[in-house]
């Protein structure tokens, strides 16, 4: 028997195609919105998954995009909309739901349209939600949306429109270039690892960190949510070297540790690598080189794709695969983790 989170993680590179060709029929709307009512700042609004792949999104385009870009938690804002007013005032604001009937987010909306005069553009899995009549422009991608609790295909769509936004607003080929062969490839590299993350998840840690900087902070966050979820294990997220500043202190031979090697300077990543395996945790290291030049335990190369930020479709389908394999070993449902709702509704 196949489990529905099973079937969601293997087809998630048919659902990604067919998210690259709606975006661009709607390449018009997304531009003039992004570009040709050129907003003040941007607000990225989520709950959840949706918040991490905001943070990361908010990153993109305040690092590489050079504009006034922030993550903000819906229901942080819902509680307390009169404090967020200032910086929703003349902005663009992206709200992220799965459902499209996140509480929080709807809430946060409402509240800040009687303190703020702001545009939306929205993305969402569902079509004719409750977002519809809350966003001037919401993207909607019912294929990619997933029928089991926790969220794979989702967050991988999510993520690679969050990019895709940012290449109409920055005109960034070399990162559209990059995010089309991630998509091109994303079946090859899930069917073509299934097996590794099978075994890595064989291996007796019971225990997740999952390492990664820049763009790739949100959708790293999201991988180690996924062992929290999926596997009912305790997933963490640092960047790189910040591990070093107090949490590797509790790695041991109980640990996995799954990390995004960045394309620049080698020797202190190679340092992090060999420190964290002293320890007695495992590495599984994903990066540029052809070969394994990091010391780590499991090693997965990224090929064909240049730009780092576009390295994060396999680097969560690892974690994704990693995850579900694990619940299986342990005995558990990793379509039904006992307390987890797929989104929720504030009565």
């Amino acid at each position: 028997m196949m489990f529905t989170i099973e079937q969601e993680i293997f087809s998630q590179d048919r659902a990604l195609g067919r998210t690259a060709r709606y975006l661009q029929e709607y390449a018009g709307g997304i531009r003039a919105a992004l570009r040709e009512d050129r907003p003040e700042k941007l607000v990225f609004l989520g709950c959840g998954s949706s918040y991490m792949l905001a943070a990361g999104a908010a990153h993109l385009f305040s690092v590489r995009g050079g504009t006034q870009a922030v993550a903000l938690a819906g229901g942080e804002v819902m509680l307390a909309p009169g404090r967020y007013a200032g910086l929703f005032e003349g902005a663009l604001v992206l709200p992220l739901s799965r459902s499209g009937e996140t509480s929080e987010v709807l809430l946060a909306l409402e509240r800040m349209k009687q303190r703020a005069r702001f545009r939306t553009l929205g993305i969402t899995m569902k079509a004719d939600s409750s977002l519809r009549g809350r966003t001037d422009l919401l993207l909607e991608l019912p294929w990619a949306f997933d029928e089991s609790v926790c969220q794979t295909r989702t967050v991988t769509n999510l993520y690679a429109a969050l990019l895709e936004l940012f290449t109409v607003y920055s005109g960034d080929e070399s990162l559209r270039e990059s995010l089309g062969r991630a998509v091109e490839g994303q079946g090859a590299w899930i069917s073509g690892h299934s097996g590794d993350c099978r075994r890595i998840a064989s291996v007796g840690w019971d225990n997740v960190t999952v390492l990664a900087d820049g763009e790739l902070c949100g959708i790293a966050k999201e991988g180690a949510l996924a062992f929290t979820e999926v596997c009912m294990l305790r997933g963490e997220y640092f960047r790189l070297l910040d591990y070093r500043h107090g949490p590797i202190v509790v790695a041991d031979g109980k640990k996995l540790v799954i990390a995004a090697m960045g394309p620049w300077e080698e020797s202190y990543q190679k340092q992090m690598v060999a420190d964290i395996r002293k320890r007695g945790a495992a590495v599984a290291a994903l990066g540029a080189q052809e070969e394994n030049i990091w010391g780590a335990d499991f090693y997965f190369p990224v090929r064909g794709i240049a730009d780092y930020a576009a390295w994060g479709l396999p680097f969560i389908a690892l974690c994704q695969m990693i995850a579900f394999y694990k619940a299986v070993e342990r005995g558990h449902n990793p379509d039904m983790p006992d307390g987890l709702d797929p989104y929720i509704s504030l009565d």
